[in-house]
């Protein structure tokens, strides 16, 4: 019998199978989206604040071109290094300055200015065109190749969509996946055999919470807990095990030796003790010590969910062997008090056992124990009829 603390948790390893929740998926997901977060907030802001640009450590404003029609002499991927005038005061000839309003953005070099009216005159291949003050950011003072593309990204609307996008992927990806491996053909098995172990775990604790309750060893307590076909079965494994020619009457003697002693008898402790009863026929034979140790628990309490079926059956089966008259004496006894005790057990199934009995005895030679027996064939065919 295990401890409760030692009911191993083997449905654990099936969990993880099924889920695929392994520490290094379960850490790959998290800083995915993470990052991903990360960037559609700081994509975020750049997108939607004005005021939150993307800079170098010394402050200059960073801008990825990707459509160069608005810029002087910009190439395609290339970063624009600007750096933020102060006031206009500060604005000069001959300046490449960078503008960005909602009239649109882009580069020019300055060839004029209008304050007065608010505007700032740029040259532009050839091209003159006024912008607004309010427009202006900063002079361009350095060109960049091959980090303009990523720039743009996120400073642009296209970024905002994509990250969006990858991160609900990922989200559905992740649950898809899981859902998939669930409902797989693996995956029904491995949940059929997790509900399997999780009921074979509820029925350990169950059994080790009654188990501390009784006075049976942990061996007698588990070939008792079943019902009759399991305890059988159990029993007869019991005895290939140990190497034990009657291990019905070495389970009898323990149940015996706990329950004859005790004062108070409780549902669990009755169970058990039918369960001992019930299985009498399992006896290789039927001595004194079986009769008297048998008798003792009968009469000790009334039997409780009695497996009157299956008794009867293996009753009948005990018949098909050759015994001595002083075994069947001893059976037909314990037959009788049994009976005799429990009032719901005088059954036409019980009645129709003494007829096989008698049928039974027929073929016996003669001796002293015959009419003995005879006699209490009729004793319990009389309890039942009345």
């Amino acid at each position: 019998m295990k401890k409760s603390t030692e009911i191993t948790t083997t449905s654990k390893g099936l969990e993880n199978e099924l889920k695929k929740k392994s520490w290094v998926y379960t850490i790959i997901y998290t800083i995915l989206v993470c990052v991903l977060a990360g960037l559609l907030v700081f994509n975020y802001f750049m997108v939607f604040t004005s005021s939150f640009n993307l800079s170098t450590i010394d402050g200059h404003y960073l801008v990825g071109v990707v459509s160069t029609e608005n810029y002087y002499q910009t190439q395609p991927g290339q970063v624009l290094k600007v750096k933020r005038y102060v006031s206009t005061s500060e604005i000069r000839l001959n300046d490449e300055l960078y503008y960005s309003g909602n009239a649109g953005e882009g580069t020019g070099i300055v060839v004029g200015t209008n304050y007065p009216s608010g505007y700032v005159v740029v040259e532009l291949d050839g091209q003159t065109k006024n912008i607004s003050v309010s427009t202006i950011i900063g002079k361009v003072v350095e060109k960049q190749d091959d980090w303009g593309y990523v720039v743009w990204f996120f400073q642009s609307w296209v970024g905002t969509a994509v990250l969006n996008g990858v991160l609900l992927l990922l989200i559905i990806g992740r649950t898809i996946w899981g859902f998939s491996v669930e409902t797989s053909l693996k995956g029904r098995e491995l949940q059929l055999k997790l509900k399997k172990q999780k009921q074979q775990q509820r029925k350990l604790r169950k059994m080790y919470k009654n188990y501390q309750n009784t006075g049976l060893d942990a061996d007698s307590f588990e070939l008792l807990d079943g019902d009759f076909e399991e305890n059988k079965i159990n029993i007869e494994q019991y005895a290939k095990s140990k190497d034990l020619k009657n291990a019905y009457k070495f389970v009898l003697a323990k149940v015996h030796r706990v329950y004859i002693g005790k004062t108070k008898i409780t549902i669990q402790d009755r169970e058990k003790i039918t369960n001992c009863i019930e299985l009498m026929c399992l006896a290789k034979d039927f001595d004194m010590d079986t009769e008297y140790m048998l008798t003792d628990l009968i009469l000790k309490t009334h039997v409780v969910g009695f497996d009157l079926d299956n008794f009867v059956k293996t009753c009948k089966d005990y018949f098909a062997n050759k015994h001595t008259t002083e075994d069947l004496a001893c059976f037909a006894s314990i037959l009788y008090v049994l009976v005799k005790k429990n009032k719901h057990l005088r059954k036409e199934e019980i009645y129709n056992i003494c007829e096989d009995f008698d049928k039974f005895l027929l073929g016996l030679k003669e001796d002293n124990n015959l009419k003995h027996l005879q006699n209490l064939s009729n004793y319990i065919k009389k309890l039942i009829k009345n």
